[in-house]
């Protein structure tokens, strides 16, 4: 990493508000998890039918032809800037219409296909089309895209695909990067590769039913030569051959997160976070930003998007001190909207100190209504605790306990999380190059609550680390067994955090910032640290299973250093029991981020 810091820039994107549609409920959204966080990345406000699949094949007939001549009057769009659903609405639109045939024109000039007849002991697979408004950070309208993606779903195992893996940047280490960046003042560039995917040899023989609406009239199928979108292993080969491109370039590959590449050392240091076709690129000066982005556009075409305000739908704020702040207003707006909770009152916490939720006899009958909207809500708070919102990581952790049978009072904590995200929309993650530790690079403090849990008295564990000044890892996580004492849960949390820290060390060592100094490892408890350093309470640990006592041997090796804090101090704390207004208040600034509740009406 380079060692001389420069000047950096900022851009200000008015926020706007978009228009609403009306909300319809489709049952796929029991489906949602934090994995396909970017189907929800969208900041138009509309109901969840996004996610439903309207594209009936039979309307289409055989050939998938579908003349404008042929479409409802109801189906023209009120507005070209929201997403059809369906093909008989895109074709209606001008805007919609010409972003499929660019498409497929795309698809025709990189050779994705050959139409051919389909062979008589084969069946095609059909494809769709796939709809997205593209916005940036603050909900501004930026295109129109349409994409044609095959139903993958249908592909046989052994036939058409074998392996299907592939990786994506981890959010911690993006944060890292984030944080690096701030006490480097490195300058933060996003390129999209154009149609990526298309790029890739598809190794398989696979046809596929030419497109719904724009077909060419016949029963002929595409023989597909390149890995279009939807196949179960167009990652995985687009993965193959992004890895190839950069190791010819003289990158190299992270062992302790694959999509990201280094090269150079000190002021020709440069840095490439890869999710999928997005590139999030680091580098001290404009002249080797353009000469990387000249190195991959020989190969591959792209979108240069500039400087960063926008990765994986995460709002980035760069100051003109080279300060960075990480937030995700658009988002939360959108979900507090579709939660029907605009108006509602904020609040100062995401958790009532004065009510003890509990899992309900599993006789009772399930409130099946309640549960999917209950899945749903959880689905889109964790994405939310996972990417910016290490404050309510807790609350996530704790209600998603009674995801499978809710019942409403659960359900009314929920919407707590929701009104007191609505309350401290405009916080987030902030780095700062001036808080900055260049010997240590992070810190991590640890805690433990003991009990915590009235069903099942095991306790929760937490860790927050820290690098310029604010969070880049964190965790809440119930412990897998009973700990009798407050010292067993403290021990078995600072296990958590060790394994959490040796990745850490790996991930920094390999950016070229060794970690000279052993990692700083910080709790609250003195028994604890005197069972890690010197195990004298042989009656009271000689139980705890083998596996945590890997911490002992990380300080011996000088990996890491334990210390102690009193209570009050230890950031973790946040992440393993709920506290009441002046307690997370403190946390909150403790961790670079404090709250400016807005709208509020006095309540705890």
């Amino acid at each position: 990493m380079p060692q001389q810091p420069s000047s950096a820039t900022t851009s200000e994107t008015t926020t706007k508000t978009p228009p609403s549609r009306i909300p319809i409920r489709s049952t796929r959204l029991a489906t949602l998890t934090p994995v396909n966080y970017r189907l929800l990345n969208n900041p138009a406000a509309r109901g969840p039918r996004e996610w439903q699949h309207h594209v009936p094949d039979t309307s289409l007939g055989d050939s998938g032809n579908l003349t404008i001549d042929e479409v409802p009057d109801f189906a023209f769009l009120a507005h070209d800037h929201e997403e059809p659903t369906s093909v008989a609405e895109a074709l209606a639109s001008d805007v919609w219409r010409k972003s499929m045939e660019a498409e497929l024109d795309q698809l025709k000039r990189l050779g994705t296909f050959e139409v051919v007849d389909l062979p008589p002991d084969r069946a095609p697979i059909k494809s769709k089309w796939v709809w997205r408004v593209k916005r940036d950070g603050n909900g501004k309208f930026l295109k129109a895209k349409s994409r044609l993606v095959a139903k993958g779903f249908t592909q046989q195992p052994g036939v058409d695909y074998s392996e299907t893996f592939a990786p994506v940047v981890r959010m911690d280490s993006l944060r890292l990067l984030l944080a690096l960046a701030a006490a480097y003042k490195l300058k933060i560039h996003v390129v999209d590769i154009v149609g990526a995917y298309l790029n890739s040899t598809l190794q398989e023989e696979i046809y596929l039913a030419q497109p719904p609406g724009l077909g060419d009239g016949t029963k002929r199928v595409w023989r597909l030569l390149k890995t279009i979108y939807g196949l179960k292993q167009s990652g995985r080969e687009w993965n193959k051959l992004l890895d190839s491109l950069f190791k010819s370039l003289g990158y190299v590959r992270l062992v302790s997160d694959q999509c990201i590449y280094i090269r150079g050392t000190g002021e020709s240091t440069v840095v490439i976070a890869v999710h999928v076709d997005d590139m999030t690129i680091l580098a001290l000066t404009d002249k080797l930003m353009q000469q990387v982005k000249h190195e991959i556009s020989q190969r591959f075409g792209i979108t240069d998007l500039g400087e960063a305000n926008q990765i994986v739908g995460l709002h980035i704020t760069r100051k003109p001190n080279g300060d960075i702040k990480l937030s995700q207003e658009s988002y939360l707006s959108k979900i507090i909207q579709k939660m029907g909770l605009d108006n509602a009152n904020p609040v100062h916490t995401p958790m009532d100190i004065n009510v003890r939720l509990q899992k309900h006899d599993a006789e009772d009958p399930v409130n099946l209504q309640l549960r999917h909207e209950y899945q749903v809500a959880i689905g889109m708070l964790m994405w939310a605790a996972i990417a910016t919102r290490p404050h309510i990581a807790f609350a996530i952790q704790h209600l998603s306990q009674f995801s499978q049978h809710p019942a409403h009072e659960h359900f009314t904590a929920v919407k707590r999380v929701f009104r007191y995200l609505k309350g401290t929309i405009d916080i987030g993650l902030n780095y700062s190059g001036t808080a900055f530790d260049r010997e240590k690079i992070f810190r991590v403090f640890s805690d433990a609550d003991w009990g915590n849990s009235p069903d099942d008295r095991r306790s929760i564990s937490g860790y927050v680390c820290v690098a310029s000044g604010g969070p880049v890892t964190w965790s809440s996580k119930k412990q897998p067994t009973v700990a009798l004492s407050s010292m067993e849960a403290e021990y078995m949390a600072l296990c958590h955090a060790t394994r959490e820290i040796i990745w850490l060390r790996s991930l920094v060592n390999e950016l070229g910032l060794l970690a000279n100094q052993p990692t700083d490892l910080i709790t609250d408890n003195q028994s604890a640290i005197k069972s890690t350093d010197n195990p004298v309470f042989h009656a009271r640990s000689k139980h705890i299973d083998i596996r945590h006592h890997f911490v002992r041997e990380r300080i011996i090796s000088n990996e890491i250093q334990i210390y102690h804090c009193v209570s009050v101090d230890n950031k973790a704390d946040i992440l393993t029991k709920p506290l009441a207004r002046p307690t997370h208040d403190a946390k909150m600034e403790s961790l670079g981020m404090a709250p400016n509740l807005r709208g509020s009406v006095g309540r705890t």
